[in-house]
C-alpha cells in the first residue's frame, strides 16, 4: 500500500487532467494550428513513455517554446500509465476530427 501523502499527491494529478487537457487543447488548436508543435511525438504518435515526454520538453526549450515546455512539465508528473490513458481519453484525436472534447470539468 502506498504512503497517504503519495495517495494524495496521484488524487491530485488525477483532478488535474481536464485542466491538462484544456493545456493540450490550446497548445494544439493555437500555437501550432491542430498539431502537436514540439510535443508531436508525445501529443500526435501518442509515444508517452518518460523519454520521449523528456525529449520533447528539451526541444521546446530549444526552440524557447515556453508554454510546450510547460505542458511537457505538466505531464512528466503522470506516470507512463496515466498518460496512456488521457492520450486515449482525447487528447489525441480531437483536433484533427473536429469531434468534441472528451474534457468533463468536475
Amino acid at each position: 500500500m502506498l504512503p497517504n501523502h503519495v495517495n494524495q499527491e496521484r488524487q491530485f494529478f488525477f483532478k488535474m487532467m481536464p485542466r491538462v487537457y484544456d493545456f493540450i487543447y490550446f497548445y494544439t488548436q493555437f500555437w501550432f494550428g491542430g498539431t502537436g508543435g514540439f510535443l508531436h511525438i508525445v501529443l500526435d504518435d501518442g509515444n508517452v513513455d518518460d523519454e520521449s515526454v523528456w525529449y520533447c520538453q528539451e526541444q521546446a526549450s530549444l526552440q524557447n517554446d515556453t508554454f510546450g515546455y510547460f505542458l511537457a512539465t505538466l505531464l512528466r508528473f503522470f506516470t507512463e500509465d496515466e498518460r496512456e490513458v488521457m492520450y486515449a481519453d482525447g487528447w489525441g484525436d480531437y483536433h484533427y476530427t473536429g469531434k468534441e472534447r472528451s474534457v468533463h470539468h468536475d
